[in-house]
């Protein structure tokens, strides 16, 4: 077939087919590709052999599976699509606050993960990049601005992977992102270490600490557990931005060095460097 060539099925024979056979068995008839009987289906208004019998085909032979049965796709098994699937490691714990700070889901039509961080914090992505077995690598480049600031930018297609994140409280606006408060206690430093190293500030010169966010549950999950851990009233002010978005604050009552020692001492397996070189300096940590 010649490229950019227009391709054209019957919508009765597609119908037809469709009764019958899954969208990949019928490109192999039609000497199509499966994305071109996606489309032409979506074009006419015909439904899948799925949508329409509610069984699925094994994609090999074309037999009718049971629940359960048959050849997973590749992307639903890879360690890249079950990573998020529990939040049951540090770093897990860790990543999962990043991207709800930094990242943002796609999910409409092509279902992926998007996060980006400005040079040179972008070197921890690389690192989830590792994390996850993912092919998709780290794309750097430049924003047009005075400063010619360059970005290091993650995005990873997986329908699976944004399906898990979607259930743990990520959407496709970070200022609606909601905090995964079903966390133990152990693994709570690391998810806030990584809401700080997105949204966050740590200056050991002037001991500032605190996290900034649009989003009011993950402002509140702060007050939540720092309040349980140290029995302190945190601090939360509201500020209207030009976006006409509430901004939050948080700091932490008169416990800010030890809430820091909390989220770095013991805890720097992942964290943006510059950060933790803020961190070390005000707690005297080994770097």
């Amino acid at each position: 077939m010649s490229q950019g060539k227009k391709v054209s099925v019957d919508p009765t024979l597609l119908e037809a087919l469709t009764a019958q056979f899954s969208d990949t068995q019928i490109a192999k008839q039609l000497n199509l590709a499966v994305s071109t009987i996606f489309s032409l289906r979506k074009k006419y208004g015909i439904k899948s052999f799925t949508e329409k019998t509610e069984c699925r085909q094994e994609r090999l032979n074309g037999e009718i599976l049971l629940p359960g049965e048959g050849t997973p796709h590749k992307n639903l098994s890879s360690p890249e699509s079950l990573y998020f699937a529990k939040i049951d490691t540090p770093r897990k714990a860790y990543f999962l606050g990043l991207i709800a700070t930094d990242g943002s889901l796609r999910y409409a039509k092509d279902k992926f993960l998007s996060i980006e961080l400005k040079e040179p914090d972008y070197c921890v992505l690389e690192t989830l990049a590792t994390e996850l077995q993912s092919v998709s690598k780290v794309t750097v480049y430049s924003r047009v601005d005075k400063n010619n600031t360059k970005y290091g930018r993650l995005r990873i297609h997986n329908r699976v992977l944004v399906d898990s994140l979607k259930r743990l409280g990520i959407t496709d606006d970070t200022t609606k992102n909601k905090a995964y408060a079903e966390l133990s206690k152990e693994l709570r430093p690391h998810y806030l270490r990584g809401l700080l190293d997105g949204d966050g500030c740590v200056k050991s010169k002037t001991k500032t600490l605190y996290f900034g966010s649009c989003s009011k549950d993950l402002t509140a999950i702060w007050d939540s557990w720092i309040s349980e851990e140290f029995g302190v009233s945190c601090s939360i002010t509201e500020k209207l931005l030009r976006s006409k978005k509430l901004f939050y604050t948080i700091t932490f009552g008169g416990k800010p060095k030890e809430v820091l020692s909390w989220l770095y001492k013991n805890n720097q397996d992942v964290c943006i460097p510059r950060k933790l070189k803020e961190a070390s300096l005000w707690l005297n940590l080994k770097e």
